[in-house]
C-alpha cells in the first residue's frame, strides 16, 4: 500500500495478538543454560506472572541444555501450566493465544 504525505497515518496501525521478550545466557559451545532466563509475554494472561514474567517457565529453564528435547518439553509444559488467556470478544480465542506463547518459546531454540 503506497501512501503519500497527505494521508492520515493515524488510521494505520499494527497489532500483535501475543508478544514476547526473552533474555538467556547460553554457553555457545554446549548450549547449556547459564542461569535463570527472563521470559516476558504480553497478550496472554499468566497465572503466576509478575509483570508478564513466566516465572514457572523461567525456573524450569534455569539449568539444562537448550539442545535437549526434554529440556524444551519441560519448559513447554511449565508454560502451558501458567498461561491462561482470558476471553476477549475482539481478540482471537484463548486457545489460539496460548498456542502462540508456546510457538514463540519454541522459536528461542
Amino acid at each position: 500500500m503506497a501512501l503519500d504525505s497527505t494521508e492520515n497515518f493515524s488510521s494505520l496501525f499494527v497489532s500483535s495478538q501475543v508478544n514476547a521478550a526473552f533474555l538467556a545466557q547460553v554457553d555457545p559451545t554446549t548450549l547449556d543454560s547459564l542461569g535463570r532466563p527472563r521470559l516476558v509475554f504480553g497478550g496472554a494472561s499468566l497465572e503466576t506472572a509478575t509483570a508478564g514474567h513466566a516465572s514457572d517457565t523461567e525456573a524450569a529453564m534455569t539449568s539444562g541444555n537448550f539442545g535437549d528435547p526434554d529440556f524444551l518439553r519441560a519448559a513447554m509444559e511449565a508454560l502451558a501450566g501458567e498461561v491462561d488467556p482470558e476471553y476477549d470478544p475482539v481478540a482471537p480465542p484463548p486457545e489460539f493465544r496460548k498456542h502462540l506463547t508456546k510457538a514463540l518459546l519454541y522459536k528461542v531454540r
